[in-house]
């Protein structure tokens, strides 16, 4: 769904009380923070350059969930395990079997051992990253992202939340009592979206 979309559904919802520009500055917040928990993630192909140490997500991105390597995923490791594994970690060249983001800049995290292959070029712009078709020697990583636009089954918590935020301020219509059921809802929805973890 559009910002617009969901601003007109948020102002509807108050009975036409409150103009939907009010909520404008809300929804970029709300979706900001959206970005930060596994709702909306994109998945990016990242070129391998031989003896690469490091790697940054691409804008939108913002957490980092999952690394793969040559349609393989890779483990995330602290420096205490990588240290466990050789002393020398940092210096190794191989095949990658793991990655850390410890003690790294965000949205930055570092190969184990360095890649020593470059990546195949790609055969197209809309490759899909999985699969028996995947191009070798690249880095795929699964990221939460920030996105302007949502999905419309997120649609109703995000105005929940924009319709919380709104009245829970100073103001002529304040209503702590409306803006705590509301938020109520928009948690409940959203829970109810987050998949259970597979054990």
């Amino acid at each position: 769904m559009t910002k617009a979309a969901t601003l007109a559904l948020t102002a509807q919802l108050t009975l036409g009380q409150l103009a939907a520009s009010l909520f404008s500055h809300y929804y970029d917040d709300a979706i900001y923070a959206l970005g930060g928990l596994p709702y909306l993630c994109d998945t990016t192909l990242l070129d391998v350059i031989p003896g690469q140490a490091t790697f940054t997500l691409p804008d939108p991105s913002i957490n980092l969930l999952d690394v793969w390597y040559d349609n393989r995923t890779i483990d995330p490791m602290t420096h205490a395990e990588l240290l466990a594994l050789s002393p020398r970690w940092e210096d190794e060249r191989g095949f990658p079997v793991a990655y850390t983001s410890e003690h790294m800049d965000v949205r930055t995290f570092r190969l184990y051992p360095l890649p020593m292959v470059p990546s195949d070029p790609l055969q197209s712009a809309t490759v899909n990253p999985f699969g028996p078709f995947a191009p070798l020697n690249h880095v795929t990583v699964v990221a939460t992202a920030f996105h302007s636009d949502v999905p419309s089954w997120l649609e109703l918590p995000i105005v929940f939340l924009l319709l919380a935020r709104e009245y829970a301020r100073e103001s002529p219509h304040r209503d702590p009592q409306f803006a705590q059921g509301c938020q109520r809802v928009a948690q409940l929805l959203m829970d109810m979206l987050i998949l259970p973890a597979v054990e």
